[in-house]
């Protein structure tokens, strides 16, 4: 089963401050000119890395369901307007059924009266 946004977000919150506390440790260095020595080029890489991380934790969140199946009502694998073709049998008794095709599977739809 894929991601769920519910269930990973705790995570994500934390990836998020682990970033944004290296961020800040990043600034402070760059205005911090006595003790570090940090050029213009170094920063431009290290922005292009941030802006990467970021476009690709994003681009996880969006894939990510907002809620699990389960949660939806999802609990027939072959819900009415999936796509599923039906087969239509009548038995000796002149009861009607429906079969998926490739299914074994009948389900009644009219009992002979």
């Amino acid at each position: 089963m894929g991601n769920i946004w519910s269930n990973e977000r705790t995570e994500i919150a934390t990836w998020l401050s682990g970033y944004l506390s290296m961020v800040k440790t990043w600034v402070d260095k760059i205005l911090d000119n006595e003790h570090y020595e940090v050029d213009k080029n170094k920063i431009i890489r290290l922005i292009d890395e941030w802006i990467q991380w970021l476009e690709e934790t994003k681009l996880k969140i969006m894939k990510m369901k907002d809620v699990e199946p389960e949660h939806i009502g999802l609990q027939n694998s072959r819900p009415e307007g999936d796509g599923t073709e039906y087969v239509i049998e009548k038995d000796d008794d002149g009861n009607l059924y429906r079969r998926a095709i490739g299914s074994e599977e009948r389900e009644i739809i009219k009992e002979k009266e």
